[in-house]
């Protein structure tokens, strides 16, 4: 009797275990089903590197990159070190395993089940390469459907890649914080060197980022106005932002990745000792601030004539050839002259060098008349108080029965009939305006009042309608007071003041017609700034993509 017992409980026992077997497979195979495909053989093409400009002498002037530096490594070039921490805190059985470890992944789910949490801790290096090539939109999801795709991709890779590639693959691919994507990138930013001469303490460093590329990032960009003058982990330092060496966040991590090399022989003894006694901070790149913005609008003027000259070379739209700038490791060789565009910019910096503005008459709020009457610039002290706000006065607007209240045409704000993808809209600006700053005179070239399309109108008059709905629905946009409506600083926006007068130079070889410098503005900062100079003769002498990218383009222009 107890014997039939046994042998039933056995029987019931083998068969749940089979309907379990059968379900997860079901399950496995639903999910792996629905996948979408990959192609893994053209794993170098989701390697987007950024592109690099050159100056005259062949010295590297700039890249250009859409969210982050990516140059792109052969794994010869990568150092044992490197390799060999990275392995060390990712994967260990990184060489022996087909993909991902079963074991690990299995005690993972059960955890997850278990606790009813998240499934992680379980990937791969080869995993977490599928999940940055392949499953960018889902990479925060801890889900077993996620975690399934990313082992079936991972067995995909394995068996289309060898192991040499996979790494190479992944060490230009993960995300190293301070805009710096891939290892060669890193290399850059944190030391000022290529990955191939990265030393132990440098290659440690780079594998600690990678668990937490925000927190861990070797060196911080904060507002300068965040930051005292006295910190001591200030690396650079100026009026806008400010780098704070930030290695001492990644200590811990950085020691544990040497003892796992040590445990796992990659390392020394010796080696271990000499670098868990290293500083970091006595390797982080000290001259990461001396780079200059003196070449932007030499750059951008080179960079948008490349954008052009991509289209019509390969006949595709402006778009690609955005993205083929951004993500394609173009190099780019200009005529530009380094010394020249430094002295260039300087002089242009030095105020003294420009005439005043002088010899305008103004009524009595200040306003700047023109010379056959009107006002051709407001006074911006008059046209908002000190705290930013603008008032709208009586004899600006008109409130109606129904609640509409109108903005009267021909007074300070404009009304701009505007049109795009068959929506009509009716902008509200501000007119032109001029401020004196430290003796210098700017102008404001208008601004907007931000109002919602729906609500507005425009009557044959001209005159603007705010629909009623916009002040129940909008309660605080308008503050109602006895001189009139006001509007806050958060319910408008300005364009940025611009120096005057503005001036323009470019500097031209005159043997050769080679631009060797150029400034376009006065005052101003940023991209594609040059369109003040003139338009010259085309600045880039060619274009190539990097070795491997398969050099075509070459124009001469």
């Amino acid at each position: 009797m107890v014997w039939k017992v046994i042998k039933t409980v056995f029987c019931i026992i083998i068969c749940v275990v089979f309907l379990a077997g059968a379900a997860g497979f079901v399950y496995v195979y639903s999910v792996i089903k629905d996948a979408p495909q990959i192609d893994t053989g053209g794993i170098k093409a989701l390697l987007s590197e950024n592109s690099v400009l050159y100056d005259s002498f062949g010295q590297e002037l700039d890249s250009v990159y859409f969210e982050s530096k990516r140059t792109n490594v052969n794994y010869e070039r990568l150092p044992e070190d490197l390799k060999n921490a990275f392995i060390a805190v990712e994967d260990k059985t990184f060489w022996t395993h087909s993909g991902f470890n079963l074991v690990r992944m299995a005690g993972a789910v059960i955890e997850a089940y278990k606790s009813g949490g998240k499934i992680s801790g379980t990937s791969t290096i080869t995993q977490q390469l599928a999940r940055n090539l392949y499953l960018m939109e889902s990479r925060s999801e801890y889900t077993l459907q996620r975690k399934l795709i990313e082992a079936y991709y991972s067995i995909l890779l394995e068996q289309d890649l060898t192991k040499e590639q996979i790494l190479e693959a992944y060490l230009n691919r993960i995300s190293l914080g301070f805009g710096a994507s891939g290892v060669q990138a890193g290399a850059q930013a944190y030391f000022g060197k290529d990955v191939n001469e990265l030393a132990l303490t440098e290659c440690v460093a780079l594998a600690a980022i990678v668990q937490e590329p925000h927190a861990y990032a070797l060196i911080k960009t904060l507002p300068s106005t965040s930051v005292s003058e006295d910190d001591e982990n200030i690396l650079f330092r100026n009026s806008t932002y400010t780098y704070l060496d930030n290695s001492k966040a990644s200590e811990k991590r950085r020691q544990m990745i040497l003892g796992l090399m040590l445990e796992q022989e990659l390392i020394t003894d010796r080696e271990y000792r000499t670098a868990m006694a290293d500083d970091l901070s006595d390797y982080l790149n000290r001259s990461i601030g001396d780079e200059t913005n003196d070449n932007t609008y030499f750059t951008d003027y080179a960079i948008k004539e490349v954008v052009e000259d991509l289209a019509y070379e390969f006949g595709f739209g402006e778009e690609k050839a955005w993205d083929m700038l951004f993500n394609g490791g173009l190099q780019i060789y200009t005529t530009i002259d380094v010394s020249l565009q430094h002295i260039l910019e300087s002089e242009f910096a030095d105020d003294s060098n420009f005439p005043a503005v002088t010899g305008y008459r103004r009524d009595k709020d200040g306003n700047i008349l023109r010379p056959a009457g009107g006002i051709l610039l407001y006074a911006y002290e008059k046209y908002f108080d000190e705290e930013g706000n603008f008032l709208i006065k009586p004899d600006e607007f008109v409130r109606m029965d129904n609640g509409n209240v109108v903005l009267l045409f021909g007074k300070r704000l404009n009304f701009f009939r505007t049109e795009s993808g068959g929506n009509v809209d009716f902008s509200v600006n501000f007119k032109s305006l001029y401020l004196r700053e430290d003796g210098v005179f700017n102008t404001i070239n208008e601004g907007t009042i931000v109002i919602p399309a729906e609500y507005k109108n425009r009557d044959g008059d001209g005159n603007l309608i705010i629909g009623a709905r916009f002040f129940t629905e909008n309660p605080d946009f308008f503050t109602d007071t006895d001189a009139g409506l006001m509007v806050s600083p958060d319910n408008y926006s300005l364009n940025r003041k611009v120096v005057q007068p503005q001036a323009a130079m470019v500097i031209v070889d005159y043997a050769t017609g080679e631009i060797k410098a150029m400034a376009g503005g006065r005052g101003a900062a940023g991209r594609l700034l040059y369109n003040r100079s003139v338009r010259p003769r085309q600045p880039v002498r060619r274009s190539s993509r990097s070795p491997s990218m398969a050099p075509r383009f070459s124009p001469q222009l």
